[in-house]
């Protein structure tokens, strides 16, 4: 009886032991895919940051024009001074 015993045992182990082999080298397997799909899209991410690196944005165009507004808007108030001391 122990005889049958320690092959039961035994042979759970070696099931247990070829499962977890399999186990792990599907692990590997799928760690390796997502390695691969991670590394396509950190280089679609890098293509992505290139192509809007080029294009002229709303905040560049706020900031470029900031400038011709001021003027303008001090031009304007130049000019209704001079339109109150003319009309005097």
């Amino acid at each position: 009886m122990e005889r049958i015993l320690l092959h039961i045992v035994q042979g759970v182990t070696v099931v247990g032991i070829v499962g977890g082999y399999v186990s792990m080298a599907e692990l590997k397997t799928s760690n390796a895919v997502l390695q691969i799909e991670l590394r396509a899209l950190t280089d679609r991410l890098d293509d992505f940051r290139a192509l809007s690196g080029d294009r002229y944005t709303s905040t560049q165009a706020q900031r470029d024009i900031k400038p011709i507004i001021d003027r303008m808007s001090d031009h304007e108030a130049r000019l209704r001074q001079l339109e109150r001391h003319s009309i005097k």
